[in-house]
């Protein structure tokens, strides 16, 4: 899911299953738990949720402690798979890679700085663009679901 969503390590931590909604594909992100605090609304794509609807719904936590009751995984989790999986980099460098690729692949970067829950530097134009491209993130949610597929095969 980190892979595909491209969120920061600690949402996907602190992700909780009431803020999945399965019938709109979307992962609605509450402010306290955003780097800037703005609420964030992820696009989710078919193979996201096929991989959330897989993982038993129980408890607060889509992915709990197995150490402590009640709580999400620890921090240092994310990290641990990947060394174990032999993936250079660390969880936080999966956004670059979308990143980059998103852009390689003639994405706009309006809707890439949405996707990954940036906000816009420019003041003015920030304050006048309530824009979410969710349209267009759900299409680069799709295309980039299918890039990592492609890859995993």
């Amino acid at each position: 899911l980190l892979l595909l969503l491209a969120c920061r390590p600690v949402e996907l931590r602190h992700m909780e299953w009431e803020e999945i909604d399965f019938k709109d594909g979307v992962w609605r992100v509450p402010g306290d738990k955003m780097t800037k605090r703005r609420p964030h609304t992820a696009a989710l794509s078919k193979r996201a949720v096929e991989i959330l609807e897989s993982i038993p719904h129980e408890g607060r936590y889509v992915f709990a402690s197995y150490a402590w009751e009640g709580e999400p995984m620890g921090e240092k989790s994310l990290n641990w798979a990947m060394y174990k999986l032999k993936i250079d980099g660390s969880p936080h460098a999966v956004r670059a890679t979308f990143s980059t690729w998103a852009h390689e692949n003639g994405y706009d970067s309006h809707v890439i700085e949405a996707a990954l829950a940036h906000a816009d530097p420019n003041a003015v134009r920030a304050s006048y663009n309530a824009a979410t491209y969710l349209p267009q993130r759900r299409e680069l949610a799709e295309a980039w679901a299918k890039h990592i597929d492609k890859q995993a095969t």
